[in-house]
């Protein structure tokens, strides 16, 4: 009885210890794994990846070109525009003799070209429209000094004036109109240096069309080269009325 007694006690330490053994890990030796970054998934990521910065490298090339293309085209226009103005600024002042200048000529109801000069005014029910000529390419505004006083004159007696700058050109593009809104803006710069209110003065400017002229001739571009000043709202009767003012007439 003794004996069976110790013999349960000894198997039950030897099973308590058993269990309280610390169970060994798992270790996988790697034989079933699967390689993700497989040789042809990189190859694919590679030629994906050099497509998509070639496409943008070129991307970049363009909008280079295209934005040097533009500062050019600036720094173009700004120089011819620098060069007009210098060399207006440098040309020689007309000398203060009148002799063989032309003086305005009235037309009523159409616009006439006379002498050299290529001034004109028309007259209007209530309103003169003062027409100066310009040579090709020239932006200066130097009216003959009739054409001056007659313009002047109009200008502070009008309530609304229009300036409109003009080319012969056949075909809207930069450069003309560049041409034809320095035209207006000096015609314009005229009036303010006499005095003229600019909060009455309006101007446009066109490249192409609005033609007085038949364009196909060399005599109706030269008078489609102009500027126009329109004196509105004022009693032409009266205006002409006047000895000291009287359009068109020589002194």
């Amino acid at each position: 009885m003794k004996m069976n007694v110790i013999c349960l006690a000894v198997t039950g330490a030897l099973a308590v210890s058993a269990c309280s053994s610390i169970p060994k890990p798992v270790i996988p030796d790697g034989s079933e794994r699967t390689p993700v970054n497989s040789t042809a998934v990189i190859q694919n990521y590679q030629a994906r990846t050099a497509e998509e910065t070639a496409s943008a490298a070129e991307r970049t090339a363009l909008s280079r070109q295209v934005d040097g293309l533009n500062r050019q085209m600036a720094e173009l226009k700004a120089y011819m525009m620098m060069m007009q103005m210098d060399a207006d600024q440098n040309r020689p002042k007309p000398a203060t003799t009148r002799q063989g200048v032309a003086p305005a000529t009235v037309v009523e109801g159409k616009v006439q070209t006379v002498g050299t000069s290529g001034e004109t005014v028309e007259i209007r029910d209530q309103a003169l429209i003062f027409r100066v000529s310009q040579g090709f390419a020239k932006t200066d505004f130097k009216p003959s000094s009739d054409m001056q006083a007659q313009l002047l004159k109009a200008a502070r007696e009008a309530k609304h004036i229009e300036i409109r700058g003009r080319t012969d050109a056949d075909r809207d593009n930069v450069i003309d109109r560049d041409i034809a809104m320095l035209r207006a803006l000096r015609a314009r710069r005229f009036l303010l240096n006499n005095g003229i209110s600019p909060y009455k003065i309006k101007w446009s400017y066109i490249a192409a069309g609005g033609y007085v002229a038949n364009n196909r001739t060399q005599a109706g571009k030269a008078k489609n080269r102009r500027v126009e000043i329109e004196t509105m709202d004022i009693d032409t009767a009266a205006f002409l009325a006047q000895p000291q003012t009287q359009v068109g007439s020589a002194k």
